[in-house]
Order: C-alpha cells, then sequence, then structure tokens
C-alpha cells in the first residue's frame, strides 16, 4: 500500500538516495533540504511518516520533531530519526520528544526499508492470512513474504516490531526505540505453498 513520506535532510545526496529508494518500494517519497520548509511540507502533504536528519544548521531535527508534536494536526504523525549521533543520550532525548525509531547513519538501504516496513505494519490492520507470534502479535503476511529468514523483535505493551537480518539485529533496532524494552522475537518465514502447488 502507497504511503507518504517526507525526509527532511539538508544533505541532498541522502535525501535523493532516501526518496528512490522508498519510490522504488512504491511509496508516494518527497524530499526536502530545508527543515522550515519541511514543516511547511508537513501542513500540505500531511505524511504518514516523517524521516528527518537531527543535525541541520539552521534547526535540529529535535526542534522539528517538538514543532510536530505540538499540533494536534501533526502530533500523531510517525517520526524517524536519521543520525550518525548513536550516544544513549541523544537517544532518549529523541525518544522523549516522541520519535518512533532511530535510523543509523551511513544509511543501509535494506535496514531503512525494512524499518519503513515494520513501521507500516504496526499501522495496517491484520487479518487471518497474518502470523501470530507466541505473544498474540500477528506480523502482516506481506511483511512474512517480504523479509524471510529476517528477525522481528517485538515490544509487547505496544505492539511495535522492529527488523533485523539477525535477532542481534532485531534486537538492536527495537532497543534504540525502548531502551528498557523486554521483546519477544520471531523469524520470519515466507508463506508456506501448499502440497503438489507450485510457487508462481
Amino acid at each position: 500500500m502507497t504511503k507518504t513520506i517526507l525526509v527532511i535532510d539538508d544533505d541532498i545526496a541522502i535525501s535523493t538516495l532516501l526518496v528512490k529508494l522508498l519510490q522504488a518500494k512504491g511509496h508516494n517519497a518527497i524530499g526536502v533540504t530545508d527543515p522550515v520548509e519541511g514543516l511547511e511540507k508537513v501542513k500540505t502533504l500531511h505524511p504518514e511518516l516523517v524521516i528527518c536528519d537531527v543535525i541541520m544548521p539552521s534547526m535540529s531535527g529535535y526542534e522539528v520533531l517538538e514543532t510536530l508534536r505540538q499540533s494536534t494536526e501533526t502530533a500523531s504523525i510517525p517520526f524517524m530519526f536519521l543520525t550518525s549521533k548513536s550516544s544513549r543520550k541523544d537517544l532518549m532525548e529523541g525518544l522523549t520528544l516522541g520519535a518512533d525509531n532511530y535510523l543509523s547513519k551511513p544509511i543501509n538501504p535494506e535496514d531503512v526499508l525494512a524499518a519503513v516496513a515494520a513501521r507500516f505494519a504496526d499501522l495496517e490492520p491484520q487479518d487471518s492470512a497474518g502470523a501470530t507470534h507466541p505473544s498474540g502479535v500477528s506480523l502482516s503476511s506481506q511483511l512474512q513474504a517480504e523479509y524471510p529468514g529476517w528477525w522481528a523483535a517485538v515490544e509487547p505493551s505496544s505492539n511495535r516490531c522492529f527488523l533485523g537480518k539477525t535477532r542481534e539485529k532485531a534486537y538492536q533496532a527495537a532497543v534504540r526505540a525502548y531502551p528498557s524494552g523486554i521483546f519477544l522475537y520471531q523469524e520470519l518465514q515466507a508463506a508456506q505453498t501448499p502440497a503438489g502447488v507450485a510457487a508462481a
């Protein structure tokens, strides 16, 4: 399902790369290099996700998030930081303001796309075709099909999931958003083809 995603990063190369990655996955991705322009775009586009750099010259990513969280119209928009800052203090500052996740620089395209897929999987209703984790959390069949062999770390109180190629990488993704969290893990499996039926 197509989602509108706004990327705010003063580095045009990074902004362009992220927009192209997201568009290749079928999303309506728009990139801006100025955070003030980014705040204006949020008002007109009503994106379903904002990915924003932390360190920018005119306004920090923290200030962008704080501004969005102060308005009832934009307070609930999911928000991910893109940063090379990884100290616990930096992470806690963003999480306290209401960030959903941190994406690390340098950018790993697979990890970025997995984080976005996991975030949207949290927002979409699950049906009976979804795979059910022992915790009772249902992971969509689309997520399972796109990331077979990857691991999901599930934070039970929020039903949020975070993906990684290994269990450790799933944990690392999850603990950035929930530093004191306890997580349940599941290895994702592609949908099984019934016996005697060839895969398309």
